[in-house]
């Protein structure tokens, strides 16, 4: 910025300066109000006014009456601002184009002479003006002292039920500056030059709200801001990083949010809505997250703050939490800042909804699988408010919100299934679909490899199912710039499954099969906050919690020559359990899996940010986390194993964020980390650059991009369930392994956001990463010998160091139709992960991996309290077609081929067919007063698809003499594909006195099912 003194320098510059604007005349651009350069109008109007009446014995002068001017600006350049103001009035003015470049204006002025129009218009920038004789008015730089400043600090709520939102955009209509709300709905702005200012506050899934603010030099003012949800919003809300500058865009909507897909399906549940957005993929079954290419354990999902372990029910069919519990989602990923944690894929944050002040009530919901049951309370105070604090009403859709303090409002959310009273028919038929024996893994783990593979019927079959979690929180505040909250919650779940089995006619001895398949899980998380803003450029936020995992598995199988203890008594075969050990105890051959994974992490952090000015602030933070992890197998498929670890480490963190001016904002910081087991402090550097333009020739689009370092100090690992009618192909234990280095991963990732109109939003992104260091289960050491150096009592029982490398691209395109009935959406992925395996001695594609994603989904809005959701989903590309156990068991043991046709070497090589579904879901919402009714009929796979999870070998016209030795080579693949189809052949390594053959038996999804739930709100 140049600055003088002196009127005459001013007055030199501007004779030299290259450009002059002189308009007469009066003449309007367009014909009405329409989109000019800048994409808005400057609306304008006439009147007439004698600006200096007289007594009425005096005579009026003989000139015209001063013309007074109406005008409203709404995020227009200042030079298109001057270029039409001297248009409309006839003013001849001059500038320097250079000197105003940069500068937007908002403003709306009502009949006003020409001097004090133009002084309104440069109220808020650096410039002011001065007349010549001539009447020229020429724009000039503001001379004057240093201005004074002061403060503005606030809090954003939900305009419905007052839930503080985090994540919320306070940003300068100027767009000179800015900041967000912390996770208790403050925000502070600092160092605000006095006068008046207009804020645009937004929330992704909300209605942004514009408000003008009086700053006074050294004062602070306060104001609570409410924020009007869009329609449609009940799921929860997703907040990403990237996200429109609201300011930017002139207050045109914000990106449309996701929280109005509802996901269709039969289960609400917080966790499958991930499966909307781009880079995560979930929603298949059996399936954990997998967040852009990495491996689950890759990602850290979090309560209020606090580490989840095994966030599941039943496998990954459910998550852990109640959807009546949950309000917000928080996405981070890659590019994700130094203050979100230490993961090598990302952070996935779901906050606890407590309702806000005042509120009470009584919400029901129920499926045909589970129940859940919410109540709410709130206490308020009467002092009408925190002395001395103001606040200012916006325009919009929201404005302020006062309420008494103190406050006090809690929550608690029960959810339980009702197996034992019923069993959904649909779920009880995949069940026993799923619970098939494998015969080919039955006689491995019986007689050893190189045995007759004997085909199995199932005689009878008993499954449980049964989980609950308990959910409470409560939000204490005294005032509204000091928040105390806490939570707990509770989850536990178990699945089993007993059945007996007999093999068809011909065998003499050993003919019936007992198998039960059991896991138990159990988590408990508690957190106590305490957020507060002690002074006018400061926010603070403290928190301690803690978090406890444990899984218990159990896999037994034995043969006997008859079925002695009755089918009538077979209920008694499924508990207690220790009536079934014993049972088993009494037969020689008894291979079994008995083991338990517990992990306890407890942790302490602070945080501080402090705004230097509007478009500076520093986050810094310190954490301390102690862990301790336990891995016992000590019966197992595969060699007996455990593992006990525990440390402490410390984190040192810092993110600077600036907004230098319009259009750039810069994220940089680093994490410290120091390990009690290590000597070194481990750095991890991350930046972020966003750009965003705002009057382009296509609309407004915003770019980001970020890079960094990323380092993981928990670990997950997969084993795999090899039980041949096991539900869940792997289990997973946690463990951290404090004295290997810290698996390391390299990130850089792009995102283009583009709104060519308010009814369009595209976003584009691409992520690269590189893990160098990275740890994995390995089923080359789970079948290690003991001599072969591996330490069965350290993570190297059960982990192997690898490397991974994995690069996506995803683009999600939003539409809003012109009839604002219906609703759009379009998202593909795709996504490539390949990692090296030391079975196979070389790097494959990860099993994981899906390549193509596609979905599209829509809201129509048929008439009323009635909507229509549609949901689409394919998926191309999968590999890894058999069971994981088929590669990790089988082939590790030496059972590497079956016949001449299937070959379990090339994992790249099985694919699966295409995976396509179609769901409808008819919503309807009557208006029944003060009781808030919805009801939901999903019609689940409505083209009636037997998608295709995962295949398994199935022997056929099987007349065995002797035993089938099976060779150890890689026979060469071939006779099957995607199709399931396969044709027959002769073993080269085998006696002539017999033929085998095989085909390939397909795992499914059920077919068309409808499914009704209802919640009713009192």
């Amino acid at each position: 910025m140049i600055r003088t003194s002196l009127h005459t320098a001013l007055l030199l510059i501007i004779a030299l300066a290259p450009v002059t604007t002189t308009a007469t005349g009066a003449a309007v651009a367009g014909d009405g109000p329409g989109e000019g350069a800048s994409g808005l109008v400057a609306s304008a109007s006439a009147s007439t006014h004698d600006s200096q009446p007289r007594p009425p014995e005096q005579p009026a002068p003989l000139r015209p009456p001063e013309q007074l001017w109406s005008f409203e600006f709404r995020g227009e350049p200042l030079k298109e601002v001057l270029e039409t103001v001297a248009r409309v009035t006839g003013t001849d003015m001059m500038y320097d184009p250079g000197m105003i470049e940069d500068v937007v204006i908002y403003r709306r002025i009502r009949e006003q002479p020409m001097p004090r129009l133009l002084s309104e218009i440069l109220a808020d920038t650096p410039m002011d003006f001065i007349v010549l004789s001539s009447g020229t008015m020429v724009i000039v730089r503001k001379v004057a002292d240093d201005p004074a400043y002061g403060s503005f600090a606030g809090k954003v709520r939900d305009g419905h039920t007052g839930k503080p939102l985090h994540g919320a955009t306070i940003l300068l209509a100027d767009a000179s500056g800015g900041t967000a709300t912390n996770s208790s709905g403050v925000f502070q702005l600092s160092r605000m030059i006095s006068g008046s200012h207009r804020i645009i506050i937004s929330y992704m899934g909300y209605h942004p709200v514009e408000t003008i603010v009086e700053i006074r030099p050294d004062e602070l003012v306060r104001t609570d801001v409410a924020l009007e949800p869009r329609a449609f919003t009940f799921t929860p809300v997703v907040v990403e990083a990237h996200r429109a500058d609201l300011a930017g865009i002139h207050n045109r909507a914000s990106a449309q949010s996701l929280a109005g897909w509802d996901v269709s399906g039969g289960r609400r549940d917080p966790i499958r809505t991930l499966g909307l957005f781009a880079g995560l993929q979930y929603g298949l079954p059996l399936q954990d997250i997998h967040l852009q290419g990495g491996r689950q354990g890759e990602h850290r999902i979090r309560l209020d703050g606090i580490p989840v372990y095994n966030p599941y029910h039943f496998g990954h069919f459910y998550s852990s939490f109640s959807p009546l519990a949950i309000s917000d989602v928080r996405l981070h990923k890659a590019g994700f800042g130094a203050q979100e944690g230490s993961m090598l894929s990302g952070i996935i944050d779901f906050v606890h909804d407590i309702p806000s002040p005042g509120s009470r009530g009584i919400t029901f919901l129920g499926d045909p699988v589970n129940a859940n049951i919410r109540a709410d309370f709130s206490f308020v105070g009467d002092n009408g408010g925190t002395p001395g604090s103001s606040g200012t009403a916006g325009s919009g859709s929201g404005g302020a919100l006062h309420e008494p303090y103190p406050s006090v409002s809690l929550t608690g959310s029960f959810r339980s299934n009702f197996w034992d009273l019923y069993q959904e028919p649909n779920l009880q038929q995949t069940l026993r679909d799923w619970g098939y024996v494998d015969q080919i893994l039955a006689e491995n783990l019986l007689q050893g490899p190189g045995t007759i593979h004997n085909e199995y019927e199932t005689l009878k079959q008993v499954s449980d199912l049964h989980y609950l979690d308990a959910h409470a929180a409560v939000r204490y505040e005294p005032n509204p710039f000091h928040t105390i909250s806490a939570s707990v919650w509770h989850g536990r779940n178990r699945v089993r499954m007993s059945a007996l089995n007999r093999r068809y006619e011909g065998e003499t001895q050993n003919n019936y099969l007992f198998t039960r398949d059991d896991y138990e899980w159990q988590n408990v998380i508690g957190q106590i906050r305490w957020d507060a803003s002690p002074g006018p450029r400061t926010t603070v936020s403290t928190r301690a919690g803690f978090s406890s995992g444990r899984m218990d598995h159990s896999y037994h199988m034995f043969t006997r020559h008859t079925a002695d203890m009755g089918l009538d008594e077979f209920s008694t075969f499924l508990s207690p359990r220790a009536a079934y050990s014993r049972m088993a105890d009494d037969v020689g051959v008894k291979p079994r899996h008995a083991g338990f994974n517990r992990i306890i992490h407890g942790l302490v952090s602070s945080e501080l940010q402090y705004h230097f000015t509007p478009q500076f602030r520093l986050d810094t933070g310190l954490e301390f986390n102690a862990v301790e992890s336990q891995v016992d197998f000590s019966e197992f498929f595969f060699l007996p194993t455990s593992s006990d670890e525990a440390s402490i480490f410390g984190t040192l963190y810092s993110n600077l964020h600036a907004n230098l001016g319009k259009t750039w904002r810069i994220t940089a910081g680093s994490r410290f980390t120091r390990i009690d087991t290590h000597s070194r402090l481990f750095a991890e550097p991350r930046l972020s650059v966003q750009y965003d333009r705002t009057n382009s020739a296509i609309g407004y689009w915003s770019a980001r991009l970020a890079a960094g370092v990323y380092r993981q100090f928990i670990h997950q690992y997969d084993i795999t369930n090899v039980g041949p009618t096991s539900l869940v192909p792997s289990f997973t234990v946690w463990s951290h392994a404090s004295t290997d280095e810290p698996p390391k991963a390299y990130h850089v990732s792009g995102s283009w956001l583009y709104h060519p109109s308010t009814l369009t939003t595209l976003k584009l992104e691409a992520f690269y990463k590189w893990e160098p260091t990275r740890y994995i289960g390995s089923p080359r050491s789970l079948a290690a010998e003991t001599g072969a150096g591996f330490d069965r009592s350290s993570a190297e029982a059960f982990s192997e160091a690898t490397r991974l490398r994995s690069s996506g691209f995803s683009a999600r395109l939003q539409q809003l139709l012109p009839d604002p009935r219906i609703k759009l959406m379009l998202g593909y992925d795709y996504t490539r992960a390949e990692l090296r395996m030391s079975q196979f001695g070389r790097t494959v594609p990860a099993p994981w991996n899906e390549p193509h994603r596609i979905q599209a989904r829509g809201i129509i809005d048929i008439f009323g309290p009635v909507s229509l959701i549609a949901n689409w989903k394919s998926v191309y590309g999968r590999a890894w077609g058999f069971r994981q156990a088929y590669y990790d068991y089988l082939w590790v043991k030496g059972t590497r081929t079956i016949g001449s046709q299937f070959d379990f070497g090339s994992p790249e090589d099985d694919r699966l067919p295409a995976f396509h579904q179609l769901d409808l879901s008819l919503r309807y919402r009557p208006s029944l007063g003060s009781l808030r009714v919805d009801v939901h009929l999903d019609l689940i796979n409505v083209l009636g698809r037997r998608n295709v999870i995962d295949w398994s070998l199935k022997p056929t016209g099987m007349q065995a003499t002797q035993p089938l030795q099976l060779s150890a080579h890689n026979a060469a693949s071939g006779g099957y594909g995607g199709d399931g189809n396969s044709g027959g052949g002769n073993s080269s390594n085998v006696s002539q006195d017999f033929d085998t053959t095989y085909e390939i038996h397909e795992r499914t999804m059920p077919g068309f099912y409808p499914v009704l739930r209802l919640e009713i709100g009192l």
